[in-house]
């Protein structure tokens, strides 16, 4: 559930389904969020990961361009509240999907999650993008302004690979090596040059 305002600038497909006030604006339930958990939890979701990462940024119309353009992200939906920041955002790569939103000072998450800078640097989760190109996005990566955490390497399982971090110290493991084609062994299949 969202605390906003008013709901004509988030534009959702579906409809309301239980609005109360709450210290002064509303909170809404939205119908989408229903849909979307019934359609997990009964395996309607077909065409894409049913597991989707989730980053808070202090400026998360910054990172969204900064993904944009460096990851080579591409935005699906962008939600924001009645104070500009960013409820909700969704970015594919791929069949995959990242969500994002602002860190709120005072939201639920805030009690349960905390940035990159506030722990040293550290992470306490990893996120790996799989890539055709990784070369290309290694460069784009530096080009950036990306941290590299760990340079573009040859890994024994596979493919090429690297760790930069984005503009807000959040820890990417990106490369091509495709689990999803990988046989039980742990080998991936031969991939055309």
């Amino acid at each position: 559930m969202w605390d906003v305002e008013h709901s004509s600038s988030l534009n959702w497909r579906f409809a309301e389904q239980d609005v109360r006030t709450s210290k002064g604006g509303k909170h809404f339930e939205f119908g989408w969020l229903n849909w979307l958990h019934r359609g997990i939890m009964t395996g309607m979701i077909t065409n894409g990961s049913t597991v989707i990462p989730s980053l808070r940024y202090r400026d998360a119309h910054a990172a969204i361009q900064w993904l944009v353009r460096v990851l080579g992200f591409h935005k699906q939906a962008v939600y924001e509240g009645p104070d500009g920041k960013v409820m909700h955002a969704q970015l594919t790569h791929g069949a995959g999907m990242l969500m994002l939103g602002s860190v709120m000072e005072h939201g639920e998450f805030s009690k349960v999650m905390v940035q990159p800078d506030e722990i040293g640097g550290r992470e306490t989760t990893g996120i790996c993008l799989s890539v055709e190109d990784c070369d290309a996005i290694y460069a784009g990566a530096r080009a950036g302004g990306a941290e590299i955490v760990k340079e573009l390497m040859s890994p024994d399982y596979g493919g090429k690979a690297f760790a930069p971090r984005d503009l807000e110290g959040h820890v990417w493991w990106i490369g091509s090596y495709n689990p999803w084609s990988a046989d039980s062994s742990g080998h991936t299949e031969e991939q055309p040059a």
